[in-house]
């Protein structure tokens, strides 16, 4: 039904229409996860190729959401990036350089941070406070990361 609504879907912000049904299931299925997958795979296809989207923080919500469900997040996070996705938007960085860091691999989820940085990815003060926390060994309580994480 969803899919029928979006393919004789006309107005100027299909993620917008993708957002309203995402929420929708999330609210009235939480418990089904396998489905929530499903979407957000078929999103994350939706959308791949829509230059426009790739640093929407709405989309960009969505890959950390379907990241959740990769086994090789590190694959993941290099894919987005190879395809634009995510270059300018620092929850991207965080939660990519927060895996790496979670492998052992600080150098490399230094280096993370610093193209983040180099880049310009906003929000910056979001990018630049994490890499404080873990230069300094200091990690943000889980409360701290889960709220940044929905701050987009």
């Amino acid at each position: 039904m969803f899919e029928a609504h979006m393919q004789s879907y006309k107005g100027d912000d299909p993620l917008g229409e993708w957002e309203s049904y995402m929420r929708w299931v999330e609210e009235n299925f939480p418990e089904n996860k396998e489905y929530v997958t499903t979407l957000l795979e078929h999103l994350m296809k939706e959308f791949l190729d829509k230059k426009r989207y790739h640093n929407d923080p709405r989309f960009i919500n969505y890959c950390l959401k379907f990241a959740e469900c990769n086994s090789d997040l590190h694959q993941f996070f290099e894919f987005l990036y190879n395809h634009g996705i995510g270059t300018q938007a620092a929850p991207l960085y965080v939660a990519w350089a927060g895996h790496l860091e979670g492998q052992g691999e600080r150098q490399h989820a230094s280096a993370v941070f610093r193209r983040g940085i180099q880049n310009q990815a906003e929000p910056r003060e979001l990018l630049q406070q994490q890499y404080r926390w873990f230069d300094s060994e200091t990690p943000p309580s889980d409360a701290y990361l889960e709220r940044q994480r929905f701050a987009l």
